[in-house]
Protein backbone atom coordinates (compact mmCIF):
# COMPACT_ATOMS: atom_id res chain seq x y z
CA UNK A 1 0.00 0.00 0.00
CA UNK A 2 1.31 3.79 -0.63
CA UNK A 3 2.25 6.18 1.53
CA UNK A 4 -0.49 8.34 0.28
CA UNK A 5 -3.13 5.75 0.49
CA UNK A 6 -2.04 5.30 4.52
CA UNK A 7 -2.39 8.62 5.24
CA UNK A 8 -5.58 8.95 3.54
CA UNK A 9 -7.58 6.11 5.36
CA UNK A 10 -5.96 7.54 8.78
CA UNK A 11 -7.30 10.93 7.91
CA UNK A 12 -10.84 9.43 6.81
CA UNK A 13 -10.75 7.76 10.30
CA UNK A 14 -9.76 10.50 12.12
CA UNK A 15 -12.98 12.08 10.41
CA UNK A 16 -15.75 10.05 11.38
CA UNK A 17 -17.67 12.35 13.94
CA UNK A 18 -16.69 15.34 12.11
CA UNK A 19 -18.09 16.99 8.84
CA UNK A 20 -15.67 20.33 9.55
CA UNK A 21 -12.05 20.49 8.97
CA UNK A 22 -8.48 22.04 7.94
CA UNK A 23 -5.67 20.13 6.17
CA UNK A 24 -2.59 21.73 5.56
CA UNK A 25 0.74 20.07 4.35
CA UNK A 26 4.26 21.62 6.08
CA UNK A 27 8.01 21.22 5.53
CA UNK A 28 10.41 22.05 8.51
CA UNK A 29 14.15 22.20 8.71
CA UNK A 30 15.63 20.85 12.06
CA UNK A 31 12.29 21.35 14.08
CA UNK A 32 13.19 20.56 17.93
CA UNK A 33 9.36 20.60 18.53
CA UNK A 34 6.35 20.75 16.04
CA UNK A 35 3.19 22.18 18.22
CA UNK A 36 -0.01 20.27 17.80
CA UNK A 37 -3.29 21.52 19.41
CA UNK A 38 -6.18 19.52 21.13
CA UNK A 39 -8.75 20.11 17.83
CA UNK A 40 -5.11 19.05 15.71
CA UNK A 41 -3.95 15.43 14.40
CA UNK A 42 -0.21 15.63 13.13
CA UNK A 43 0.87 12.65 10.08
CA UNK A 44 4.63 12.66 9.79
CA UNK A 45 5.01 10.94 6.14
CA UNK A 46 9.06 11.49 5.77
CA UNK A 47 11.83 12.66 7.04
CA UNK A 48 15.47 13.57 5.51
CA UNK A 49 18.40 13.58 7.11
CA UNK A 50 22.07 14.43 6.05
CA UNK A 51 24.34 12.96 8.41
CA UNK A 52 27.54 14.11 10.21
CA UNK A 53 29.11 10.64 10.31
CA UNK A 54 27.91 7.14 11.60
CA UNK A 55 26.13 5.64 13.39
CA UNK A 56 23.40 8.52 13.89
CA UNK A 57 20.11 8.63 14.71
CA UNK A 58 17.22 10.96 15.45
CA UNK A 59 14.28 10.12 17.47
CA UNK A 60 10.76 11.66 17.54
CA UNK A 61 8.51 11.34 19.78
CA UNK A 62 4.66 12.29 21.07
CA UNK A 63 1.90 11.03 23.70
CA UNK A 64 0.90 8.54 21.28
CA UNK A 65 4.06 7.99 19.34
CA UNK A 66 7.74 7.41 20.08
CA UNK A 67 10.60 6.52 16.67
CA UNK A 68 13.93 6.35 16.34
CA UNK A 69 15.20 6.58 12.86
CA UNK A 70 18.51 4.98 11.57
CA UNK A 71 18.22 5.48 8.13
CA UNK A 72 18.85 8.61 5.64
CA UNK A 73 15.43 8.48 4.16
CA UNK A 74 12.46 7.64 6.56
CA UNK A 75 8.93 7.55 4.76
CA UNK A 76 6.17 5.97 7.08
CA UNK A 77 3.37 7.30 7.91
CA UNK A 78 3.01 7.99 11.80
CA UNK A 79 0.27 9.28 13.60
CA UNK A 80 0.25 11.89 16.53
CA UNK A 81 -1.63 13.95 18.96
CA UNK A 82 0.15 16.42 21.05
CA UNK A 83 3.33 18.16 20.38
CA UNK A 84 6.31 16.18 18.93
CA UNK A 85 9.59 16.76 20.13
CA UNK A 86 13.14 15.66 18.44
CA UNK A 87 16.24 14.78 19.50
CA UNK A 88 19.51 13.24 17.72
CA UNK A 89 23.05 11.99 17.71
CA UNK A 90 25.37 13.24 15.02
CA UNK A 91 22.54 14.31 12.67
CA UNK A 92 23.70 17.72 10.67
CA UNK A 93 20.59 18.30 9.24
CA UNK A 94 17.10 17.14 8.82
CA UNK A 95 13.59 17.87 7.28
CA UNK A 96 10.41 17.07 8.28
CA UNK A 97 7.45 16.59 5.89
CA UNK A 98 4.08 16.37 7.67
CA UNK A 99 0.19 16.61 7.24
CA UNK A 100 -1.73 18.76 9.83
CA UNK A 101 -5.49 17.75 10.26
CA UNK A 102 -7.74 20.36 12.15
CA UNK A 103 -10.89 19.13 13.47
CA UNK A 104 -13.94 22.40 13.24
CA UNK A 105 -16.16 21.76 15.46
CA UNK A 106 -19.52 23.16 14.90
Amino acid sequence: MSKETVLKYMIDNDLLDHNKYMVSHHLVENPDRIDVMADEVVYIDSIRIKKDTSPFWLEFHSATDNRIVEEEIYEQVTRHKGHIYFSSRRVDKYKVSYVKLKLIKD
